[in-house]
């Protein structure tokens, strides 16, 4: 997904070395997996960069 790789780069030019995949996090669904990730980046204090690269790729959707 373009969206987990944006937001792995952001990350990394932010120093921050966390590997952001829907593989890595699980689910059954594409629901399901984007729930987890939304869990996973926020229970690290990175929601920030999913929400940034949201904003950027769908403008206006969040």
């Amino acid at each position: 997904m373009v969206l987990c790789g944006d937001v792995e780069a952001a990350l990394a030019a932010g120093g921050v070395g966390l590997q952001v995949n829907l593989d890595m996090v699980g689910g059954g669904s594409k629901a399901v997996q984007v729930l987890r990730l939304i869990e996973y980046l926020d229970h690290r204090g990175h929601l920030p960069y999913l929400v940034a690269a949201v904003r950027e790729h769908r403008p206006g959707l969040v």
